[in-house]
């Protein structure tokens, strides 16, 4: 067993309450670093892009678009 071992999940939030980064203990699928996600908002705190991967070779956007009704 890995008595003792803790893995930390690290957040970052905004001014208005936004989960802005997030960052996983765990490993991209290729490399030895920490799996960041960065959240985009607009100015009504509605998320606009999610990158994941931050600072690594395998970043992936999804971007949001809102229409009003």
């Amino acid at each position: 067993a890995n008595a003792g071992l803790f893995l930390v999940t690290t957040m970052r939030y905004d001014d208005n309450e936004n989960q802005t980064l997030t960052t996983y203990p765990g490993k991209d699928d290729t490399l030895a670093v920490p799996v960041k996600v960065l959240n985009s908002y607009d100015e009504r705190d509605l998320l606009l892009q999610v990158s994941r991967g931050v600072d690594t070779p395998h970043l992936s956007k999804t971007s949001y678009t809102y229409v009003s009704t």
